[in-house]
């Protein structure tokens, strides 16, 4: 099954208040400075910017652990996913992280919902930063590799999108340990009509399945164990 939101916050919300007064120190946008003339130097920007740079790279790694990192459409594609501001912004609301947020009154109140939605990509960003300062390497895996995973199992089981070859991917993940680990078995029933396809991992069934298409099948059978590796 594939990662759910919920079980990635736990963590996160516990150093978010654990971190209060830091998260209050950098969270001063911009706006704010200018309208409450609060004084401060560029930390939300600064860390804006390196959180970023760490999100991107840790994203970059988890392409290559899929091994489509060499695939430019596949790549952007995913990586334009993973820096959803729709998605980042429903996961800062949930960590409850902007109620440290410092902003101007009138920065908010004439944002449309896509600009309020980039502030709080920003502050996911922020938020990357920081953990990676004070390190927390759980903390951090929930917000980049397990938020990964979890927004790729959104892309591969939503209708549209680019086309995905699940076996290639299973295939990138296990390298060299691919013929040794996963084994499949198929063939027609014996009434002649349909087919059947099992998919073996460590030797043990992660899929069975009956029908008239063993490629559909197989689809079906790589698709499961690729959310079962990345879960």
């Amino acid at each position: 099954m594939p990662t759910k939101i919920i079980e990635l916050t736990g963590q996160v919300n516990l150093f978010v208040k654990e971190n209060s007064e830091k998260l209050r120190r950098v969270l001063i946008h911009p706006s704010a400075r200018r309208e409450k003339k609060i004084d401060g130097q560029n930390r939300y920007d600064f860390y804006a910017r390196k959180g970023e740079a760490l999100y991107c790279l840790r994203c970059l790694a988890f392409l290559q652990r899929l091994g489509i990192a060499d695939d430019s459409n596949r790549s952007l594609h995913l990586m334009n996913g993973f820096n959803s501001a729709v998605y980042m912004a429903d996961f800062i609301e949930r960590v409850g992280v902007l109620k440290y947020l410092s902003a101007g009154a009138a920065c908010l109140s004439n944002a449309s919902e896509k600009e309020k939605a980039g502030i709080s990509r920003t502050v996911y960003y922020i938020l990357v930063a920081l953990v990676e300062e004070v390190g927390n390497p759980k903390v951090m895996d929930c917000l980049t590799t397990r938020f990964y995973s979890y927004l790729l199992s959104r892309f591969l089981y939503s209708p549209g999108g680019v086309s995905i070859n699940y076996k290639a991917l299973v295939e990138g993940l296990l390298k060299s340990d691919f013929p040794r680990l996963v084994r499949e078995s198929f063939g027609e029933n014996e009434e002649g009509e349909g087919a059947w396809f099992k998919l073996y991992f460590k030797k043990k069934p992660v899929y069975e399945e009956t029908g008239r298409s063993i490629k559909t099948m197989r689809k079906k059978g790589y698709k499961e164990l690729l959310f079962t590796m990345i879960d």
